[in-house]
């Protein structure tokens, strides 16, 4: 409900960014322009400021350059274009591999743990069960031990649970991680838990067309197929 004001907040970090000539500082603004037109749904206008951040500010430090192609990586998952996406993971990846080198400009929300979790989230977006837990195990070694990161994998495991058809225990998951995002605050998390009562509402529904085609056949189909 919030994202065009975020949106502007951005833009005008775009533009101070401009005027003191700040290349880390224009990543991010232009980053999260990007991202916040992504969650509105404008996937597309979102990739535009994803791929300005990525293409025109050559001097922004590794942390915040890293970000920002973890960010364009879920735009083009959003757009279904996974050659970007595995493509912008992996420098993603690679520019993690050294926090020594990082300036604190994303305070702590890129790391290699971060990029594992975003492996693990998106796989389990995707279907890939196994291949998104074995992410999440990684995550889970890599990032620090807080309140915001257990939330984060655990919202991230339930939708891989869910997506994987292991319904009962995604659900499980989901329900203790709502409680715990209300708990302390954390709403923003609940915008997976959002994604995941989403797709469970689709999958009922496609269920129920399926059992309604099905009953349909046995009640009014030909003699024959009954035998």
């Amino acid at each position: 409900e919030n994202v065009i004001d975020a949106f502007r907040h951005f833009q005008q970090t775009e533009k101070i960014a401009r005027i003191i000539n700040d290349d880390t500082l224009l990543n991010i603004g232009l980053t999260y322009e990007g991202d916040m037109l992504r969650r509105k749904g404008d996937v597309e206008g979102g990739l535009q400021y994803l791929l300005e951040a990525r293409d025109h500010t050559p001097h922004a430090d590794k942390e915040a350059r890293g970000n920002s192609l973890q960010l364009l990586a879920r735009g083009s998952l959003n757009s279904r274009d996974i050659y970007s996406f595995e493509n912008a993971m992996a420098e993603a990846e690679e520019l993690s591999a050294d926090p020594a080198l990082f300036t604190g400009s994303t305070h702590g929300f890129y790391s290699l743990g971060a990029v594992y979790e975003e492996y693990g989230k998106s796989y389990g977006w995707s279907g890939q069960k196994e291949k998104a837990l074995r992410y999440l195990d990684l995550a889970d070694e890599q990032l620090p031990k807080t309140v915001h990161w257990e939330i984060v994998l655990n919202t991230a495991r339930a939708m891989t649970l869910v997506r994987g058809g292991e319904i009962s225990e995604g659900a499980r998951l989901t329900v203790n991680a709502t409680l715990h995002c209300q708990q302390t605050g954390n709403f923003r998390m609940l915008e997976r838990v959002y994604s995941i009562q989403n797709y469970l509402e689709s999958l009922t529904q496609d269920i129920g067309s399926a059992k309604a085609l099905v009953r349909d056949a046995l009640l009014n189909g030909p003699i024959e197929y009954l035998g």
